[in-house]
């Protein structure tokens, strides 16, 4: 099964992956209380995960010395694609009209 996912950033995503058995949980608090998480190897259910994260609205322009004239633009969100070998009732899909990213 193939999954468009958006979240609203990375920690949100890699929480609810963790949560639904797609990636392994690796949470942890560092020294001073704060929540890291890994990115970690897949499950037994897992045949890919990509992590696109913010993805470009508008490119950013430059003039003919490198120099930049407009910053780029993102669209809202932090975006994943997985594949699974079962199917999984996940929340947060998408269709996109024009996807970043399709497995072969």
């Amino acid at each position: 099964m193939e999954y468009k996912l958006k979240y609203k950033e990375e920690k949100e995503a890699l929480l609810d992956l963790m949560d639904k058995g797609i990636i392994e949980d690796r949470k942890y608090e560092d020294e001073n209380g704060k929540l890291i998480l890994k990115r970690t190897p897949y499950t037994d259910i897992t045949e890919a995960v990509v992590y696109l994260g913010k993805l470009v609205d508008e490119p950013a322009t430059f003039d003919e010395n490198g120099e930049v004239l407009t910053e780029a633009t993102y669209l809202n969100g932090w975006h994943v694609d997985v594949m699974t070998k079962k199917e999984i009732k996940l929340d947060n899909t998408v269709e996109p009209k024009t996807p970043t990213h399709k497995f072969a």
